[in-house]
């Protein structure tokens, strides 16, 4: 038996890896997981944390189809405010771009905003001495996920009685 949780109706790694995998090109370091920082062991590098996800742009009650946005956090870890800077704002400058933006409607996403870059702080960092500027990007992703349950594909309403005046 079908049950609609037998498939998932998002494949999340494919969405976001679009995005990671264009942040890499442009800012050519790592771009990893929010989790991983603590693993990290080489500057510079880029993490990503998804704040919000599966928010219906047009507030559409089926949450099985159509666009939805997520908003991700992008962080960039350098060793030196000018390279932190220089990464961020090119991160932000290349992710409003329209080359970038045609390249990643291509893998189904859309750029919906990108906030301007800005210091962040994070205590308890499992290193020393480390400049850290990060901003969120909204995206937008489409899903097409049907459940296995019987759809209605025709309904017939027809009436045979006659009308008496």
């Amino acid at each position: 038996m079908n049950r609609p949780f037998d498939k998932q109706p998002t494949d999340y790694d494919s969405v976001i890896g679009s995005l990671v995998t264009e942040i890499e090109k442009i800012a050519d370091c790592p771009v990893i997981p929010n989790e991983q920082i603590a693993k990290a062991k080489e500057f510079p590098f880029i993490s990503y944390y998804p704040l919000m996800y599966d928010d219906p742009v047009y507030s559409d009650p089926n949450i099985n189809s159509g666009q939805f946005e997520a908003i991700i956090s992008i962080d960039v870890f350098c060793k030196t405010l000018s390279e932190v800077m220089q990464k961020a704002g090119a991160l932000h400058v290349f992710l409003r771009d329209p080359y970038v933006r045609q390249e990643l409607r291509n893998n189904g996403i859309v750029i919906a905003s990108a906030e301007s870059p800005k210091g962040r702080a994070v205590n308890d960092l499992p290193f020393n001495s480390v400049h850290h500027h990060g901003f969120d990007v909204t995206i937008r992703y489409t899903r097409h996920f049907q459940s296995p349950i019987d759809q209605i594909s025709n309904a017939d309403i027809t009436t045979n009685f006659k009308e008496e005046f």
